[in-house]
C-alpha cells in the first residue's frame, strides 16, 4: 500500500512538472493576445477603438506595427497565416521566414492559396 500511494504522488509530481511548462517565446503574450505564433514576433490581438468597438490586429512584436489593421478572418496553416482584412486585402504571412505578402485583389492570389482566403470569406 505504502509502495502505491508513493509511486502515485511521484506519478502526480512528474505529470504537474511536465505537463504545466510552457512554450519559451521570443516574444511572450500579453493580456490582449489572442493568438501567437512562431516566435512569438507575429500576434492577433484584441483592440479597440475610440468608440469601444473591439477588432483584431495582426501586430508584428518585434517591430512594434500592425501588419493587418482589423482582422475579419484568419487561418493557420504549417508555418503560414492567411488572413482577411476589412480593407479588402489579403494577407498572407510566413511567421518562420518573416515574410509577408499582401494582395489587393482575390484574382491576384495564387490557385493554391486562393482556396484558403475561399474558405475564410465564406466563414
Amino acid at each position: 500500500m505504502k509502495k502505491l500511494v508513493i509511486s502515485l504522488l511521484l506519478t502526480l509530481t512528474l505529470i504537474s512538472l511536465f505537463g504545466c511548462q510552457s512554450k519559451d517565446y521570443k516574444y511572450v503574450p500579453g493580456k490582449d493576445t489572442i493568438e501567437i505564433f512562431g516566435d512569438g514576433t507575429y500576434q492577433i490581438l484584441r483592440s479597440v477603438d475610440e468608440n469601444n468597438k473591439e477588432f483584431k490586429v495582426l501586430y508584428n512584436v518585434e517591430k512594434q506595427e500592425e501588419v493587418v489593421k482589423n482582422v475579419l478572418a484568419y487561418k493557420e496553416h504549417k508555418s503560414l497565416l492567411y488572413v482577411v482584412g476589412e480593407d479588402g486585402k489579403y494577407t498572407v504571412l510566413d511567421y518562420n521566414k518573416n515574410k509577408i505578402i499582401q494582395y489587393s485583389n482575390i484574382e491576384m492570389i495564387p490557385e493554391g492559396d486562393r482556396g484558403i482566403f475561399n474558405e475564410l470569406k465564406a466563414k
